[in-house]
């Protein structure tokens, strides 16, 4: 990220320097923020005296949908309004990439859904002639992402002790979606409006179905991170280690195609920078002990304070941020209130930004070895 400091003359050459110096360390910072971002980016500095001992100081950085983002702050010295403008800016950085993810994903279903309605002709045939198995290829081609959606769910319930592992293949629960869509195809007018809230609705009937007992057991209150033991930690931890990697993951290719949209990251929980850097550096040490990157590590933790979570709550918070549900969709899909799924979502928000900034991942590792 190249900064440019505009109006420095009217700065004395120390005062230049230091301000230099503090805007290049927090380009820094906003580099980890956009990483992976495509467009080259310019953060332009603005200083102006505004009165006899008072500094505005503002930032502003040009984001590839033209977007420009802008904000200044004013105090009685420059770098002190420098500072004060730093988390402002960051929320602001944030707000947008959160902004451009649930927009690529509103577009990327909005193709998909296009391309649905162009052969419906074609599932209207299949139905008519009772060709089952070309209606549920032809459908199930199109919707990779309820495929995935099934995956996440089970390996959560999993993760989180509900279901054994290996009891269900998801390919097998979306096979079972597949024939309920075949099932119940042609009972309502299918349009670009109801398509998705329709295919996720089977989707949560199945899993409903086959996790519900294990979900009475643990639906009622979720664990708190405090009385996880470092066995079980280091348990779910194996466990989303082995398979982190192995997740369905859909990469959407716009300009960007590192652009993860089916990835969870610290963004989704709206850690404030500084609260990020705390985080960064508590699992740091561990991530380079195992050599694998730090952002992995990240989503390893979200994952596993997701699993000690109500699943209803999680499976939620997933149609919203990762499936690009609207709040509107997703009450429609679990039949509940739009506030009441509004406050699950703030909820779930801030259960894992407390979990993971909570987190004492050092002493319960020397406790883990102490007991062996």
């Amino acid at each position: 990220m190249k900064v440019k400091i505009l109006h420095r003359r009217t700065l004395d050459d120390a005062t230049a320097r230091k301000l230099e110096q503090q805007v290049v360390a927090f380009a820094k910072k906003l580099e980890r923020v956009l990483k992976g971002y495509s467009k080259p980016l310019h953060l332009e500095v603005h200083v102006s005296k505004t009165g006899r001992n008072q500094w505005r100081v503002a930032y502003a950085l040009n984001m590839k949908n033209g977007q420009v983002i802008y904000a200044s702050e004013k105090a009685d010295e420059v770098g002190k309004a420098a500072e004060l403008l730093e988390d402002k800016f960051v929320r602001l950085v944030r707000k947008h990439r959160a902004d451009e993810r649930q927009e690529a994903l509103r577009r990327r279903w909005q193709r998909k859904l296009e391309s649905l309605m162009a052969v419906t002709s074609d599932l209207d045939a299949y139905k008519k002639e009772g060709e089952r198995e070309a209606f549920v290829h032809l459908l199930s081609r199109f919707l990779p992402e309820v495929t995935a959606y099934v995956r996440r769910r089970l390996r959560m319930a999993e993760a989180a002790g509900l279901v054994p592992g290996g009891m269900f293949r998801a390919e097998d629960l979306a096979d079972e979606v597949w024939i309920r869509a075949w099932d119940r195809y042609g009972e309502e007018p299918l349009t670009e409006q109801n398509f998705k809230v329709w295919i996720y609705r089977l989707a949560e009937e199945v899993l409903d179905e086959t996790l519900k007992e294990a979900e009475k057991e643990k639906e009622l209150h979720a664990v708190s991170i405090e009385e996880w033991t470092a066995r079980e930690m280091k348990e779910m931890e194996e466990h989303f280690s082995a398979d982190a990697d192995g997740d369905l993951v859909l990469i959407e290719e716009l300009d960007d195609i590192s652009y993860h949209l089916d990835e969870y990251n610290t963004d989704d929980f709206e850690l404030v920078d500084a609260e990020e850097e705390e985080l960064i550096k508590k699992i740091e040490e561990e991530a380079v002990e195992e050599n694998i990157p730090v952002d992995r590590k990240v989503r390893r933790r979200i994952k596993m304070a997701l699993a000690r979570l109500p699943m209803r709550d999680r499976s939620i918070f997933d149609l919203h941020v990762l499936q690009g549900l609207t709040v509107e969709e997703v009450a429609q899909v679990k039949q509940l209130e739009v506030a009441e799924v509004e406050n699950i979502i703030a909820s779930v928000r801030r259960r894992v930004r407390e979990a993971l900034l909570k987190w004492r991942i050092v002493p319960e590792r020397t406790s883990q070895t102490t007991r062996s």
